[in-house]
């Protein structure tokens, strides 16, 4: 029996993927509520909002896209959820304002749910060889270090990037 069958190409790449597109979510998920309440000056509702419309847009696209996986094609389901995932990051950066934030949010939450339905429907193909107890038992153990691993550097990045930007406090006369 070949016990190293999991670990083909397409398996590792898979991985990859699932990882990074994890780890973005989880990272922005722990630090998008501070900078819309510091830098955008929103309540906690609207920062919770902001937080929660990812959510939104993660459950829209499973429930709406996610049976459209296997007719749209795998390989171009990942690579449609992929470029939303990163188009809506990457307008993350120069928003200024709470409403377009939201919107960067949900189609970010889209793309993320997409990506990620199209990662477990691959790992459900490759869990049909022979290998496949090990090939299910792998991808829960990396979800879960993501999860462990994410908000760290995320809360360094944070702290690191408000003390950069703060000044310190005036000396009490």
């Amino acid at each position: 029996m070949n016990t190293s069958a999991i670990w083909t190409k397409d398996f590792i790449l898979n991985c990859i993927v699932c990882f990074v597109v994890n780890q973005s979510y989880y990272m922005t998920m722990v630090v998008i509520a501070d900078y819309a309440a510091t830098a955008l000056h929103a309540s906690l509702a609207e920062a919770g909002l902001a937080c929660g419309i990812f959510i939104l847009g993660t459950l829209f696209a499973r429930l709406f896209l996610g049976g459209c996986i296997e007719r749209i094609g795998l390989k171009r389901s990942l690579y449609i959820g992929l470029f939303l995932f990163l188009a809506a990051s990457l307008l993350n950066i120069g928003i200024h304002s709470l409403y377009p934030l939201y919107a960067a949010r949900f189609v970010q939450g889209v793309g993320f749910g997409l990506s990620s339905s199209t990662t477990g429907t691959v790992m459900a193909h490759l869990a049909r060889q022979p290998a496949a107890a090990k090939a299910r038992a792998t991808m829960p153990c990396l979800l879960r270090w993501e999860r462990l691993s994410a908000p760290l550097p995320a809360c360094i990045f944070t702290a690191t990037a408000s003390s950069c930007t703060t000044s310190s406090p005036a000396a009490p006369s």
